[in-house]
């Protein structure tokens, strides 16, 4: 047996982590295709929720303005349903001209508020002045509020959300204060005098880019462990709420794994380990916290950055293999064992769990992760 990883059977393509334990580059997942992951949904759902507020895509987890020309909304009808915003790639199929998402019977829900969409919009330019005020004011209320105005414009252009924040407010006449997000701003406001002192001041506005999350690994030590904390506590309050470091956590296993794995393995994975951490809606990580208690288990469950010159965990081929599947439901653990490591194939392995989880799996045909990368079949 390997610690501290091993290998996890995922029934519903979950898989948790037990007593501190990760993931290893020998831990293989395994995901029977058809069954739906609930448990993963839930905490996707918190950090899509927490994504809209930092002016993230709440499906692929990226800066909105790493990509502004593909930055849109669902409609239904023509009308917006929602205040969230995506990347066009990750809900739109060129293709086929229908959304990704869309079921058989051809309905479609926003997987953020699950009401009925059946179309994209993307957001007009800052040089479309009125369009563009009109696509904010998606639910025709004739005013918006000064955070809605300021994440757009962050969602259009790679700039720093306090700055532009900044900016808005000194145009606006506003003062920096409690419920000044709330403050309404009429269309005649933002059109005659906001737009056009940002696109005056673009290139300065520019000049301060959005920073972007630390990228941490298996190996990354504590000055990069506190960056990372200290990034997604913006507003420097010495603790991570739980909707807060829900995205976080899954911004980074969908950034450090490969990108040839599935977004539903990515969530998986982030779902087993946030389950681990027994963490209630109402709590808080402080910095300290972070770094003597999660930081230990979240960097376990990263892949080695080998660039860095560190082992890559690597084994012995002429060595005997030992691996444990686990029951994700049940909690069942059964192990497997090969005679020689350098000898065992992919179809060896699926094969095995099969015959391992006979009554769960029946027959079904499961997919191999290993640290997000799927296995191929042998040739």
């Amino acid at each position: 047996r390997f610690l501290p990883g091993f290998c996890e059977h995922v029934a519903a393509g979950k898989s948790v982590p037990r007593n501190g334990r990760a993931f290893s580059p020998r831990s293989i997942m395994v995901k029977e295709n058809s069954e739906p992951m609930d448990e993963a949904t839930k905490v996707v759902d918190q950090a899509r929720e927490a994504a809209v507020e930092k002016v993230v895509c709440p499906i692929c987890f990226e800066a909105l303005s790493d990509l502004p020309n593909q930055v849109g909304a669902l409609t239904f009808e023509g009308r917006r349903v929602e205040t969230a915003l995506y990347h066009r790639e990750c809900v739109w199929n060129p293709k086929t001209q229908r959304l990704i998402f869309e079921s058989e019977t051809g309905r479609a829900v926003s997987p953020l508020t699950r009401k009925q969409v059946d179309n994209f919009k993307l957001m007009p330019s800052l040089t479309e002045s009125n369009e563009w005020v009109q696509f904010l004011d998606w639910n025709g209320s004739g005013e918006l509020d000064v955070q809605k105005v300021c994440l757009a414009v962050v969602a259009l252009l790679p700039v720093d959300d306090a700055y532009a924040r900044k900016l808005v407010l000194q145009v606006l006449h506003l003062e920096e204060s409690e419920g000044v997000e709330s403050h309404a701003v009429s269309q005649p406001e933002v059109v005659d005098n906001l737009l056009p002192q940002i696109r005056r001041q673009l290139r300065r506005l520019i000049k301060s880019p959005r920073p972007r999350p630390p990228e941490i690994c298996r190996n990354s030590n504590k000055e990069e462990l506190l960056a990372w904390y200290r990034f997604w506590d913006s507003k420097k309050q010495g603790n991570l709420n739980v909707p807060t470091l829900t995205l976080a956590v899954v911004t980074t296993f969908h950034t450090a794994l490969a990108k040839t794995a599935d977004a539903q393995t990515k969530d998986a994975i982030a779902h087993a380990f946030l389950t681990e951490l027994g963490l209630r809606e109402s709590d808080t990580v402080t910095e300290s916290q972070f770094i003597e208690k999660m930081a230990p288990q979240l960097v376990a469950n990263l892949p080695v950055a080998i660039e860095r010159g560190h082992p890559s965990g690597s084994l012995d081929p002429k060595l005997p293999l030992t691996l444990h599947l686990r029951d994700i439901k049940t909690g069942t653990e059964r192990p497997l064992y090969f005679d020689v490591a350098g000898e065992v194939t992919i179809g060896d392995l699926r094969k095995a769990t099969l015959r391992r989880f006979p009554v769960i799996l029946c027959r079904r045909k499961v997919k191999l992760f290993v640290m997000g990368q799927m296995l191929e079949d042998d040739f």
